[in-house]
């Protein structure tokens, strides 16, 4: 957080006009040695300052969470890929919004609202010429 007086003024409870949010998704990572899928996703919320564009955000949150997943088979290289493009971040997200709530909620910003977002939309465009990185060995 920024050493600015305007930051102990904040009462912005519910009101997320003046957080900007930025979503990343990491390329999947396969561990052939596990025979399983590593999938991260994260995002970057500043705190816009009243000031004006030119000054520094009052707050900066980076936040981000990784999950292990694995297929029993039955899938072909096509759909198991599909579902690691797509469906590993939108598990993994509602667990990052809800910390990410959490997070500001005891710091004393309040709740803040996510907007709503189709993650598997932005995964599958975020991912869709990315194949999952092979680690032969971890």
């Amino acid at each position: 957080m920024e050493k600015q007086l305007g930051l102990l003024d904040f009462m912005n409870v519910g009101d997320t006009e003046g957080w900007n949010l930025t979503i990343n998704i990491r390329q999947p990572i396969f561990v052939e040695k596990e025979k399983v899928y590593v999938s991260g996703i994260g995002c970057k919320l500043e705190l816009k300052s009243s000031v004006g564009e030119e000054t520094p955000p009052l707050a900066r949150l980076n936040a981000s969470i990784s999950g292990k997943f694995s297929t029993e088979g039955g899938f072909s290289v096509e759909q198991e890929e599909s579902l690691v493009r797509t469906q590993m971040p939108a598990i993994l997200f509602p667990y990052l919004r809800g910390a990410v709530t959490s997070f500001l909620a005891n710091a004393g910003f309040g709740p803040f609202i996510f907007p709503l977002i189709n993650m598997q939309e932005v995964a599958k465009q975020s991912l869709k010429d990315v194949k999952p990185k092979i680690i032969a060995d971890q």
